[in-house]
C-alpha cells in the first residue's frame, strides 16, 4: 500500500539468493527467541568447491522490465571455483517506479536500489572450510506518506543502506563432533530520514535525522552423535 514501508525496505537482494528456507512454527532453538511464529531464512549463493573439478567459471545476467510499477532491473553475477576454493560475486540495480492503481499511479511507492554480493570459500582439508561473505544494499528516493492527526505526515528517506559481513568456519568430524560451525560477523544500518509534519498547513515543520546503528554477532553450532 502507499503507506506501507515493507515494499522498499527489504534490504536483501532476492536476485542473488541461492535458496529460501521457510520454517513454520516456533523455532527459537536455531533462530533465537523472536522466532515464535516461524522463520523465513534467506540463504545466499555459496561457492561450489569440488575435488573432482579442477577449474570452472560461469557468468550470467538479465534485464527485466515490469509494467506494474514501470520498473527496470539489471542483474549480473559470476562464479569461479577450483579444487579447493570458490567465489561468487553478484550485482543488482533496480529502478522501480510508482505502483499502478487502475490507470493512475500510486504516489509515494517508487524507489531505487543497488545491491552487491560477495562470497568466497576455501577448503584447507576435505573436512575444513573457511568462508568470507559481504552483502551491501542501498535504497534511495523512498518517500512515504502516513496519516496524521490533522492531515498527512510525510516520511522521506534520502537513503537507507545495510552492510553485512561474516566469517564462518565449518569442520566435520572434529573430535567427538560430527560437525562444528563457528561464525563471527557484523551488521551496520545507515539511513537519512526527513519527517515533515503538516499539522499546520501554513507552517509545516520538518525534522531531519541521520542514524547509524551496528551490531556484532557470533554463533556456534555443534552437532554430536547420539
Amino acid at each position: 500500500s502507499p503507506g506501507g514501508l515493507g515494499y522498499q525496505h527489504g534490504l536483501a537482494d532476492l536476485f542473488s539468493l541461492g535458496a529460501i528456507e521457510v520454517v513454520g512454527g516456533p523455532s527459537p532453538v536455531l533462530y533465537g527467541p523472536d522466532a515464535l511464529g516461524g522463520v523465513i531464512n534467506l540463504l545466499p549463493q555459496s561457492p561450489k568447491v569440488s575435488p573432482f573439478v579442477s577449474k570452472a567459471t560461469n557468468a550470467e545476467g538479465f534485464f527485466r522490465y515490469s509494467t506494474i510499477d514501470a520498473s527496470a532491473i539489471i542483474h549480473a553475477e559470476t562464479t569461479l571455483h577450483t579444487l579447493s576454493s570458490g567465489l561468487v560475486a553478484a550485482a543488482t540495480y533496480e529502478d522501480r517506479g510508482s505502483l499502478t492503481s487502475g490507470e493512475e499511479r500510486q504516489p509515494f511507492t517508487g524507489f531505487e536500489r543497488a545491491s552487491l554480493t560477495f562470497v568466497a570459500a576455501r577448503q584447507f582439508l576435505p573436512s575444513h572450510e573457511l568462508k568470507l561473505a559481504y552483502f551491501f544494499t542501498r535504497t534511495d528516493g523512498t518517500d512515504r506518506q502516513v496519516p496524521g492527526s490533522f492531515g498527512q505526515d510525510s516520511l522521506s528517506w534520502d537513503f537507507h543502506e545495510r552492510h553485512l559481513g561474516f566469517t564462518r568456519y565449518t569442520g566435520k568430524d572434529v573430535g567427538p563432533l560430527e560437525e562444528l560451525e563457528l561464525t563471527f560477523g557484523f551488521q551496520v544500518f545507515r539511513e537519512h530520514m526527513a519527517h515533515t509534519l503538516t499539522l499546520l498547513v501554513d507552517a509545516p515543520r520538518s525534522d531531519k535525522e541521520r542514524l547509524t546503528t551496528g551490531t556484532m554477532f557470533g554463533t556456534l553450532h555443534l552437532i554430536a552423535p547420539l
